[in-house]
């Protein structure tokens, strides 16, 4: 192995014992950056840990239950940039719903990590917004937070497909294992996710949308909590 790869095994496996962190934002941030690393150059965990040679096997993740659709829409982006699939278990009685990862060896764990944490941060800045609505006599309504999700979305989804323009080899290691897509086909009748409308722009909502836009571009420097309260 050349030196430059033995640096960047070593820069991977540094970044993997820090995912491991009692720091939970230091830890997604470095599972993160890890899973980037390994993507961009086409390094599996085997390369990392050459012992363990795992063979590839369907796991799942499993979230706690949800109302609002936007949810989903978050899970299904983070999931196809992170070598996964997303199906919805509906419970039609109380009008939830979980958002379950399908992903081979650790992808799972990893999607259900970031999607956590994107969760973390969307709700952290929309306490802010509110609060500050709130001061001018103002109220942070359900179509507020709607707009600034959106835009963050689309700001995430932005953020990954110019690291796929920057480095085909990424695209190609974000393929979904063919193992997993045979694990959602065998359960038949079951399907992902259908993306939820979205909502129509105007002149009020386009600075909530233009906010989260920008902080969904930037996802991977969110772990600053100083920066939920700019």
């Amino acid at each position: 192995m050349e030196n430059n790869d033995e640096k960047l095994i070593a820069k991977i496996e540094k970044l993997l014992r820090l995912s491991s962190s009692n720091n939970e934002h230091e830890a997604q941030s470095a599972m993160m950056k890890a899973q980037k690393l390994m993507a961009k150059h086409n390094i599996k965990m085997a390369d990392v840990n050459p012992e363990e040679q795992p063979q590839e096997k369907v796991e799942t993740r499993t979230s706690e239950k949800y109302r609002e659709g936007w949810v989903s829409d978050l899970a299904a982006i983070i999931a196809g940039n992170f070598r996964c699939r997303t199906l919805l278990l509906r419970n039609y009685k109380g009008n939830t719903y979980r958002v379950r990862f399908y992903g081979a060896n650790d992808d799972a764990q990893i999607c259900m990590q970031i999607f956590m944490y994107a969760l973390e941060v969307i709700r952290s800045r929309c306490k802010t917004m509110k609060g500050i609505f709130a001061e001018t006599g103002k109220s942070f309504e359900y179509n507020d937070k709607l707009m600034y999700c959106h835009g963050f979305m689309q700001g995430l989804q932005k953020n990954f497909r110019e690291q796929i323009r920057r480095n085909e080899c990424y695209a190609l290691a974000l393929t979904v294992p063919a193992v997993v897509d045979n694990a959602i086909e065998q359960l038949g009748e079951l399907r992902d996710a259908k993306p939820s409308p979205q909502p129509t722009l105007n002149r009020k909502n386009r600075m909530l949308y233009d906010v989260g836009y920008t902080d969904g571009k930037t996802f991977q420097n969110a772990g600053n909590k100083e920066r939920l309260h700019s």
